[in-house]
């Protein structure tokens, strides 16, 4: 008999939905403004950019949600088993990659303001983790048990991290390990939270989500129109996929969002979800 997945509750926290990663490999920097915020991720092993690691972010932070700031993963053929992800070997490396850019991340976001007639920079700047251990096999991993996330693996999560992780926005876990797109993964996240609070009819231009969704940099005609080609199929996908009570259209301006019934009731208490 098949195991039936539970419906719980994962979580993302706010500047990785305003600020969605790169899709693309951009180094160890990348900046994003919108509304004439900045947001710059940096990481020495390279930026998060694969779906592989929003998936690890997500299960980061459902776990420092419901965790606390100390978090083991156990087992690899558990953890992959336990987020819908197959124990194959070939999800081994690139899960050990993501574990290590995610902790490894640090945020740094910054606005120029005026506070009490004086010109200001206001930011906010934090690490993911303080201390990190990730244990790996060397050599012909065939040889052993793949046993390599045990408790000795570990991420120590910073008080920055964790502070905007107490305004974590829930959403349904097994549905976002579900999904394969990056771009699809962040628009679920960002239609959520857009929802969640909607009080009346509001309307996203295009330019807007341009610079929340692009490439960090002014897009050419071109580059636009395949980027709203592309945003316009993701919507689809969210709504009929995942999200069937979202009041969501497209036009020629824009997106329109309309007050919706949450996905995630707010006295909903459930978190983290398993296959079992």
């Amino acid at each position: 008999m098949n195991s039936v997945p539970k419906r719980t509750n994962g979580f993302q926290t706010q500047p990785f939905i305003f600020f969605p990663l790169p899709r693309t490999n951009v180094g160890n920097i990348f900046t994003r403004t919108i509304s004439g915020v900045s947001c710059s991720y940096m990481c020495p092993h390279g930026v998060l950019y694969k779906a592989i690691d929003r998936r690890w972010l997500e299960i980061v932070t459902t776990l420092a949600k419901t965790q606390g700031s100390h978090i083991e993963l156990g087992g690899v053929t558990e953890a992959l088993r336990r987020y819908g992800m197959t124990s194959q070997s070939r999800y081994i490396l690139p899960t050990r990659k993501a574990l290590e850019r995610v902790a490894s991340l640090h945020v740094s976001i910054s606005r120029n303001a005026e506070v009490k007639g004086f010109k200001a920079v206001q930011g906010l700047d934090f690490s993911i983790s303080e201390e990190h251990q990730v244990l790996w096999a060397r050599g012909r991993t065939d040889l052993v048990e793949p046993e390599l996330l045990d408790r000795l693996n570990f991420i120590d999560l910073s008080n920055g991290f964790m502070k905007v992780v107490a305004n974590a926005v829930p959403h349904i876990q097994e549905q976002y390990m579900d999904i394969r797109s990056p771009l699809t993964l962040d628009l679920y996240q960002w239609v959520i939270l857009k929802l969640h609070d909607l009080k009346q009819e509001q309307l996203v231009r295009w330019p807007a989500l341009y610079a929340q969704f692009g490439d960090g940099g002014k897009l050419n005609t071109s580059q636009m129109k395949d980027l709203r080609r592309k945003l316009k199929a993701a919507l689809y996908q969210v709504r009929y996929n995942y999200y069937e009570a979202a009041q969501i259209t497209h036009t020629d301006e824009g997106i329109i969002l309309k007050p919706s019934p949450p996905l995630v009731e707010p006295d909903d208490k459930r978190a983290g979800y398993s296959l079992a």
